[in-house]
């Protein structure tokens, strides 16, 4: 299996390096993910569920790869994980108080189209809708049923 490259960087998101995604996180060395948090028309969230952690995750998440945007990276994971491909803003980049693994974030915010429905894909099983009142509570009462991830990307 061929090793996902990304880019290394350093405190000031600046690229110093390249290595692979097992790499970094074996060596929690710095380098860049996205999350796109995908709304309905209502404001409810789509979650990820059946994944692989099988916990609730961001709409979209994903390495960025050598040489790619955050943009471009949150783009392209909409599309393979959802099959989206809906305008989206960026929301926040920062490295979270709890960067376990060293991921610094950008994140991104968009409305699924009136009608969408979610198709499973090879990368995602599952989505659920959730109000945003509905996550807060369940984060608040059971917060191992979320990825850390997806914790990172809400406090921010």
């Amino acid at each position: 299996m061929k090793k996902e490259l990304i880019d290394l960087i350093d405190t000031d998101d600046k690229v110093i390096g390249v290595t692979d995604v097992d790499t970094a996180h074996q060596l929690k060395q710095p380098h860049r993910v996205v999350a796109v948090f995908v709304f309905n028309v209502d404001g409810d969230l789509y979650l990820q569920k059946k994944n692989l952690y099988d916990r609730y995750d961001n709409s979209v998440g994903g390495h960025v790869r050598v040489s790619e945007s955050y943009k471009y990276t949150a783009q392209r994971e909409m599309q393979e994980e959802l099959g989206l491909d809906i305008p989206i803003k960026e929301v926040s980049i920062f490295l979270p108080a709890q960067a376990r693994l060293n991921h610094r974030w950008a994140l991104y915010e968009g409305i699924a189209p009136l009608g969408w429905e979610f198709k499973k894909t090879e990368e995602v099983e599952i989505i659920e809708k959730l109000s945003m009142a509905n996550i807060i509570a369940l984060m608040n009462k059971t917060p191992e049923a979320f990825t850390n991830g997806f914790i990172n990307t809400m406090k921010e």
